[in-house]
């Protein structure tokens, strides 16, 4: 009897500390993406509470990655679907004429910003548990800033959105 008390105390402890580090670890990471600083392709400065009252799904890509360039028409079909419930920013790990480059030939239907300052983007990517800072990364933040969910790697069609 005493056995089976002490697993389920022990279950308990570890869902405890294991949930509560999921939750220290979603607080962390939207507080490093509220403080990230992006800027345009004229040099205009935002960031991501500007989206604030309406889910975001934040997309973090570079010119240069294979994935990412086949993950985007995935996402714009997403941002069409979702219009009006869900904003769509991306995040481009670029340079500025990269992206510009990138953006003229192929528009997206979306905001597309740089980060103001690159290695605080590559630290935002580790807070948000994105370790090794690779790309794809997606992350769904809720209408108040709260992280609901991250992916690291290409989206797909097969996969479920929901914002709820």
């Amino acid at each position: 009897m005493k056995l089976k008390w002490w697993a389920a105390a022990a279950a308990c402890g570890l869902s405890l500390v294991l949930g509560t580090a999921w939750f220290v670890r979603a607080q962390s990471a939207a507080q490093a993406l509220s403080t990230l600083e992006l800027v345009d392709l004229t040099g205009r400065r935002h960031t991501l509470a500007e989206w604030r009252g309406k889910p975001v799904v934040v997309n973090f890509w570079a010119s240069w990655c294979a994935p990412c360039l086949d993950e985007l028409p995935v996402l714009q079909r997403m941002a069409a679907a979702q219009r009006g419930k869900v904003e769509f920013v991306g995040v481009a790990m670029d340079k500025p004429d990269a992206l510009a480059r990138y953006l003229q030939r192929s528009p997206l239907n979306y905001p597309v910003l740089l980060p103001a300052d690159y290695e605080q983007a590559m630290a935002v990517l580790a807070a948000s548990g994105n370790a090794t800072r690779s790309l794809p990364f997606s992350v769904l933040l809720s209408e108040d800033g709260h992280v609901r969910w991250t992916r690291l790697g290409r989206l797909d069609v097969a996969q479920s959105f929901s914002p709820d």
